[in-house]
């Protein structure tokens, strides 16, 4: 029997936003920005825990041992389910690398840390975060962290008139807004998947609780007050896209409408009548298994066949997700929420013991380094061919890496007729550094040095601030040193460039205000998934070259990509030349540029996820010659 304040329409708002998300998984057109489905699942969930803690607080019958025991059953035997269905198929469609992500993702679910797993690993719109079937569980995570705070808050509050109560959660959204907005200009990745930020949108869904209950005399307003709403939440997903600055004031539309449509939807208006409808309805009670189910699917597909999957492929993964979370709510989710059927004492037996298990296995994942030796014993002759002669050139390209540093770190002479070229960046200097020294010959006027500007030195040059560590302030006084005190003709700049974070396009600017020499080169980043995994993945399987490619091309990390088209299209606002990193494992065909990281001999490029062997260095050097990049 369903509560006497059961709201069918939200149930059906909840189809909504499950729907948003799983079309903007599957990549479906017209879906960009299906995101936000889960800020209104926040929404949501703020609202309807709040009436929860709120009522019994009111009843005086409320206990923070009775709420987590709920949120437990509600949350705890779906996922685990999940998880535990997707550890074998990780076992056996990963390689060693994915497998100890995926081990340490299920760490972080067991400590309700997931979010911050996926923010120092990769961001929510990476190409290789799709890869990872419990990304998904960053939003859970959130709202755990919220269910740890907000029972303390409202206790507190309480006993506040109603009018102090509103103002502050008021003040507290505001505060939660203010820090969202504020990390996004810094790190969209923190905003993203941070609580700091996202409580506002939580505490935007308990505050519905407490706005007045307009009633109008006509159906005719609540629905233009609905249809208001839904435009709110639509036109997001729709305009929205990977690219767009997230939550902040984007999150805004989505969020209002979301409490507009709580707020004013009822049974009698005609779009709390559509959400109503049986089918939106079924979904809404079926959501929160079905969302669980959606992302493995889409990641072990995506894992087994080397690509995107089909739209008929991604509609077949659709109707399965739906029905694995019918499934799941009705023989999981529901038997475990009713005490009468599952007793408390059959629940910490049933839950402890698995979700230790769960924290031994992530823990085991990694520190075997995704159970490697195991791997490895079991991969074909081609990658234990491959995987030897890496290390033979890992060990060339370490030897030439620290050779070439060491002519790098030298003072620059004052030789006449040579041109000072001063190359300045983080490991990817490193390599650009090495690339031009190998062709040293080749540029017979042209003296080159190397100097690190790492990690978050970048926002102290031309700034006030000063570093905290000694090691940087030694490093920053460093650099201005050879910058003022040499003629320097030209500097090469090469990091890896982010659209946020210390080396983005902003640092770069007042780098590029504090540099005062005749040519400045700024090199874009070039990222793939690591070769390693990539071989294992393709070993044995008689690829052609053109597949091997689309492969690999598939596998370029999208947000370096993406920082550094900014960076191309900045190069003429701010006087700079660009060279596109990806140039280097680039070639054409059909009108179609591709990526290949092998050379004639099937040698990889590249020794990790980035950095050059001996031989693509080599290369990269003589493009340089070749394509006069340093010519006047």
């Amino acid at each position: 029997m369903k509560n006497s304040n059961y709201r069918s329409e939200i149930d059906g708002l909840r189809a909504l936003s499950l729907i948003f998300v799983i079309l903007f998984h599957a990549g479906i057109p017209g879906f960009s920005g299906g995101y936000i489905g889960v800020d209104i699942f926040f929404v949501i969930s703020g609202y309807l825990i709040a009436g929860i803690i709120f009522n019994d607080l009111k009843n005086k019958n409320f206990s923070i041992y009775n709420f987590y025991e709920r949120r437990v059953r509600r949350i705890l035997p779906a996922l685990i389910f999940v998880i535990l269905a997707s550890i074998p198929l990780a076992l056996i469609l990963m390689v060693p690398e994915e497998l100890k992500d995926f081990c340490q993702s299920i760490f972080s679910n067991t400590i309700f840390s997931s979010n911050f797993f996926f923010l120092f690993k990769s961001g929510y719109f990476e190409q290789a975060s799709e890869m990872h079937p419990l990304l998904h569980t960053w939003s859970l995570s959130v709202e755990e962290q919220f269910y740890f705070i907000f029972p303390i808050i409202a206790i507190l509050i309480f006993k506040c008139s109603r009018n102090i109560l509103v103002s502050i959660l008021l003040i507290l959204i505001f505060i939660s807004f203010l820090i969202s907005d504020y990390q996004l200009k810094y790190s969209h990745e923190a905003a993203f998947f941070l609580p700091f930020g996202r409580a506002w949108e939580l505490l935007c869904g308990s505050l519905i609780n407490f706005l007045p209950r307009f009633k109008f005399d006509r159906k005719f307003w609540y629905d233009v007050l609905a249809l208001f709403g839904l435009c709110l939440i639509s036109l997001p997903v729709i305009f929205l896209s990977k690219e767009s600055p997230f939550p902040g004031f984007n999150a805004v539309p989505v969020i209002f409408g979301s409490m507009i449509l709580i707020n004013f939807t009822n049974k009698k208006s005609f779009f709390g009548k559509f959400l109503s409808l049986p089918p939106l309805v079924g979904l809404g009670l079926i959501s929160y298994s079905t969302y669980l189910w959606h992302q493995p699917l889409f990641a072990f597909s995506r894992l087994y066949l080397m690509k995107e999957p089909s739209m008929i492929i991604y509609i077949f993964l659709i109707i399965l997700s739906v029905l694995l979370g019918f499934l799941s709510w009705k023989y999981i989710e529901n038997p475990f929420r009713n005490k009468g059927i599952i007793k408390k004492d059959f629940l910490v037996k049933s839950i402890l013991p698995i979700w230790i298990f769960l924290m031994i296995f992530g823990l085991l994942g990694h520190f075997t380094n995704g159970f490697c030796s195991i791997k490895l014993a079991t991969a074909g002759n081609e990658f234990k061919l491959f995987a030897k002669d890496l290390n033979s050139i890992v060990i060339e390209r370490n030897m030439n890496l620290e050779l070439s540093k060491t002519y790098g770190s030298r003072s620059f002479t004052d030789g006449e007729g040579l041109k000072k070229v001063l190359v300045v960046g983080d490991s990817r200097a490193s390599d650009v550094f090495m690339s031009l020294w190998l062709n040293k010959d080749l540029f017979p006027t042209n003296e080159f040095r190397l100097t690190n500007l790492d990690e978050t030195l970048f926002k102290f040059i031309d700034s006030k601030e000063v570093p905290t560590l000694n090691s940087d302030k030694i490093a920053v006084e460093k650099f201005k040193d050879i910058i003022e005190n040499n003629e320097i003709d030209s500097v090469l700049i090469a990091c890896g460039w982010s659209s946020s974070g210390s080396k983005n396009i902003n640092q770069l600017k007042a780098l590029l205000g504090f540099l005062n020499v005749n040519r400045i080169i700024v090199y874009g980043s070039s990222g793939f998934s690591n070769i390693n995994s990539l071989m294992y993945k393709i070993s044995n399987k008689n690829l052609s070259p053109m597949e091997k490619a689309e492969y690999f091309t598939k596998n370029t990390h999208h947000k370096s990509y993406l920082a550094s088209m900014n960076l191309k299209a900045l190069s003429d606002e701010y006087g700079f030349k660009f060279i596109d990193s990806y140039k280097l494992f680039k070639f054409n065909r059909s009108n179609k540029d591709f990526v290949y990281l092998l050379d004639e001999l099937g040698r990889p490029l590249i020794v990790d996820q980035l950095h050059l062997s001996t031989a693509a260095a080599f290369k990269f050097g003589k493009m340089h010659y070749d394509e006069g990049w340093l010519s006047d």
